[in-house]
């Protein structure tokens, strides 16, 4: 069956955009505490008190497959403290190797150290962490930048000019990328706030997302020729065109028992 129009409630998880239809949706809640229920699939949390009524707390993202929010958010926090780490390490290896007088063998190429290989191709559709991540460019340019001038020096037995540069700049900018990388973890902790949309078919029951985005009108809707019993269709945005997975309402409650851990 093809939807030639369709009214949606559009929300984010992860990468990914999912749509409900209006009339499957009843309110929105920032997310409440939820007490488990043994037995249940990790994909449902368990159930919450939304004014009296107990119903159940489905994680979309655990639904389809993804990991939850907590779970990317301190694996991004956790990748950055390594990241930061790494950096320590290498200016204190850089500095040995000018008290030593011996070859610096840290990665001189802003592009080849870890940091770097996941900065070039990590994207986020979070503006503000994007915005803050782009000022790192800068900073990670001219540590590795400093390390190359070092490594110059060191060869031409210039160490007194080659200890200062190391101290004034190379000090200087980690400090600068530091701050940076504490900011972002702060970020990410802070903008740790999920959703809940309450929707209604055979049962009453609460998704968490990402995020919502709004109500938006989709041009169709396509049948969805995939296994998952949660989505019903794919919807084509009327605004941006961009791919919308339309939810099954009571086909997000038939979890398969293989499903979401």
């Amino acid at each position: 069956m093809v939807d030639a129009q369709a009214s949606l409630l559009v929300v984010r998880v992860g990468g990914e955009l999912y749509g409900m239809y209006l009339t499957d949706v009843r309110e929105m809640v920032a997310t409440p505490a939820s007490t488990p229920v043994p037995g249940t699939p990790g994909c449902v949390r368990g159930l919450i008190n939304l004014r009296g009524t107990i119903i159940p707390l489905l994680d979309l993202r655990l639904r389809m497959g993804m990991p939850s929010l907590a779970q990317e958010v301190a694996s991004l926090t956790g990748l950055l403290r390594q990241r930061e780490g790494d950096h320590i390490r290498w200016v204190e290896d850089l500095r040995g190797s000018v008290r030593e007088n011996r070859l610096f063998t840290g990665t001189l190429d802003p592009h080849g150290c870890g940091f770097g290989r996941w900065y070039d191709v990590f994207h986020t559709d979070d503006l503000i962490l994007s915005l803050q991540l782009r000022r790192f460019g800068e900073p990670h340019e001219r540590i590795h930048e400093v390390g190359a001038q070092v490594v110059d020096l060191v060869r031409g037995d210039c160490l007194a000019e080659a200890r200062d540069i190391v101290e004034r700049r190379a000090v200087r900018e980690l400090a600068r990328l530091s701050a940076l990388f504490a900011e972002v973890r702060a970020t990410l902790q802070e903008r740790h706030d999920e959703v809940s949309v309450i929707l209604e078919g055979k049962r009453r029951f609460a998704l968490a997302v990402d995020a919502v985005i709004g109500v938006e009108n989709v041009v169709r809707v396509e049948p969805y020729e995939g296994q998952e019993p949660g989505i019903s269709g794919i919807g084509t945005s009327s605004r941006d065109g961009s791919f919308i997975l339309v939810t099954s309402v009571d086909g997000l409650l038939s979890i398969p028992a293989a499903s979401c851990g």
